[in-house]
């Protein structure tokens, strides 16, 4: 073995020079930190030592100093300062400030914690001075960031390696230094930084998502863990498979949207997909499935096809109840021409049900039909509606008692004659969308197409797709995943987040798990009236009924949104603020990793395809 291949293994010299030191072949450079930040959440040191050219070196011990006495005279600093400050901003900050602060002295006192002095010293080596004086360079600005204060001390790098490294018996550092530099905490602090925070997830039958982003754990995840392995979901409070995905553009988002969905195909799931981009197209097709260009003269649903009923868990309903799926169909017919045509007259819908039953019973279908077994065909349409109202005007024309009521039919009759003239290709027809066409359980809906028509027609389009989407996830026999992407599309209009929010409640109940995706959390957030119910109750019964959220890369304002939706700290916060693409905050039941999402190469290339 040649002396430079020993001098890798074991450095056979040390050269010194002013601010770094020769180490064999490598250059190393020394940070001392001087300040920790003000607030830090668990393990966030880990987020520097998994790079491999960086060791954290920490000495610490028993400190005497009086912390909540220094705690007490900062907290009367910032009060002064509070109440001298004019600034509107700067009042904000302080008031949080000295609440954060006055609790922390409080929680200090009663635990009888212990303080420590703290000496932390981050070590660099890179195999060329120019790449260590970028890696310094790098991760100075990384931890000026986050809030750390740091120094290089010139002509004493060797002392301090030796002061803090435990192979060397002597140090020269001096006294002085070991007693004016560290930073003086808590213990509870000293273990919050504790680098080695080692998190996996091996789900039984999980999928590889990726790694745990600090020290590389993996993370194989099941979103139906809830049905394979109930035991185990129920101590982790993984109770139903929804998930959220949100992000803003270019985080990555549209990628684990994918994971997840191709999981959902090799798991042969039914998979019910909607998105308002038609990126759906690519993938649907190549895994045989049925892909409909929703919007379009060659795509219908018939509003009045009896659909399975739909419950929340705990209700015990017969889902071909023929009854309540008529009735089921009777309000639907009112909601899609509420959002059609705003100013349709309510005693003009109040009367409509009788006419639509007996429509029914015109096409040999009453309460006691089992309808499991009709096919598209046997159903009527909306021209027999229209009909069946004629019907009924002709009754009553010649009565003058009855005038009121044939004035409402009529109106009713002017309100629809779009939806069975220029719209017809829309409302008027019987189903031609059919799951399983090919063999395949996969029918997306891409919606782009109703994007160049008035926000009235889109409205009730995709609540007549959504509801027809949804009535496909209700047997409980086939395991099946709703996806919805693009949400901030549609999720201000119409009934969409209601009727969302609506599913994330009643997907357990059916075995199935609801996926959505969207870059505007703000929507989900929004106070904006649907119904007089603000879009925000909605967005929250989202997320409280979703076991899986992975929040990408966010602005600070989708950061606050996503704050009013589920609880997040502020460490977090600055966390997704920072995430590279591909980093995701992945929330599972109780628990809270930071992970990196991975996608092989061919998987990649499909996503690239898709979007």
């Amino acid at each position: 073995m040649s002396l430079f291949d020993k001098s890798k293994i074991a450095p056979t010299s040390i050269r010194v020079m002013r601010d770094y030191y020769i180490l064999g072949e490598r250059y190393f450079k020394n940070l001392l930190v001087t300040s920790l930040p003000d607030r830090f959440g668990l393990g966030m040191l880990s987020f520097y030592i998994s790079d491999q050219n960086i060791k954290l070196f920490m000495v610490t011990e028993k400190s005497y100093m009086d912390i909540p006495k220094a705690l007490r005279n900062e907290l009367r600093e910032k009060k002064q300062s509070y109440n001298k400050s004019k600034d509107d901003v700067v009042r904000e900050r302080l008031a949080k400030d000295i609440d954060s602060l006055d609790a922390y002295i409080k929680d200090f006192v009663n635990s009888g914690d212990v303080s420590h002095n703290v000496l932390m010293v981050f070590s660099l080596g890179a195999d060329t001075l120019d790449e260590l004086n970028r890696l310094v360079k790098d991760l100075k600005s990384r931890l000026q960031v986050e809030g750390f204060s740091t120094v290089t001390l010139q002509f004493m790098q060797l002392e301090l390696m030796k002061y803090t490294t435990p192979y060397f018996v002597e140090d020269a550092l001096p006294k002085v230094l070991k007693e004016s530099y560290g930073s003086v905490t808590t213990s509870t602090s000293v273990a919050g930084m504790y680098p080695y925070t080692f998190q996996s997830l091996k789900d039984p039958g999980g999928m590889l998502f990726g790694r745990e982003k600090n020290q590389a754990g993996i993370v194989l995840w099941n979103p139906m863990l809830y049905k394979h392995d109930k035991e185990r979901a129920r101590i982790d409070n993984r109770l139903t498979g929804n998930s959220v995905v949100v992000g803003v553009s270019g985080s990555g988002k549209s990628t684990d949207m994918g994971l997840i969905i191709r999981h959902a195909i090799r798991q042969k799931m039914r998979i019910v997909w909607i998105d308002p981009e038609d990126r759906n197209m690519y993938l649907t097709r190549k895994y045989g499935g049925n892909f409909v260009k929703w919007g379009t003269r060659d795509s219908m649903i018939n509003m009045f096809d009896l659909k399975p009923i739909s419950t929340e868990e705990g209700e015990e309903v017969d889902r071909f109840d023929t009854e309540l799926a008529m009735l089921n169909v009777i309000s639907e017919f009112k909601e899609i021409m509420k959002l059609y045509k705003p100013t349709v007259n309510e005693d003009s819908l109040d009367i409509i049900g009788p006419v639509i039953i007996k429509m029914y019973k015109n096409k040999g279908i009453d309460f006691n039909t089992q309808f499991e077994y009709l096919g598209v065909k046997d159903y009527p349409i909306l021209e027999d509606l229209n009909h069946q109202i004629d019907l009924e005007i002709e009754q009553l024309k010649d009565d003058e008692s009855n005038q009121g009521i044939v004035h409402l039919y009529r109106d009713l009759q002017s309100k629809m004659l779009p939806m069975l003239t220029e719209h017809k290709y829309y409302f008027n027809g019987h189903t031609t969308i059919v799951m399983g066409e090919n063999g395949s359980e996969i029918l997306a809906f891409g919606s782009k197409q109703l994007y160049s028509v008035s926000v009235e027609l889109r409205s009730a389009m995709n609540h007549l797709m959504f509801r027809f989407a949804w009535s496909l996830c209700l047997d409980p026999q086939v395991d099946s995943l709703f996806a919805v992407d693009e949400a901030h599309m549609m999720i201000l209009e119409g009934l969409a987040a209601e009727q969302l929010a609506i599913f994330w409640r009643r997907a357990r109940k059916y075995n199935n798990a609801c996926l959505l995706g969207t870059q505007e959390p703000q929507d989900l957030a929004s106070d904006v009236q649907v119904n007089g119910v603000s879009v925000s109750v909605h967005g929250k019964a989202i997320f409280n009924n979703s076991t899986y959220k992975i929040i990408k890369k966010l602005n600070k304002d989708g950061v606050e949104s996503v704050s009013r939706l589920m609880t997040i700290n502020d460490s977090q916060k600055q966390i997704i603020q920072d995430f590279d693409m591909g980093d995701a905050l992945f929330c599972y039941g109780d628990r809270v990793m930071s992970v990196s999402v991975l996608a092989t190469e061919k998987e990649l290339r499909e996503f690239e395809t898709m979007g």
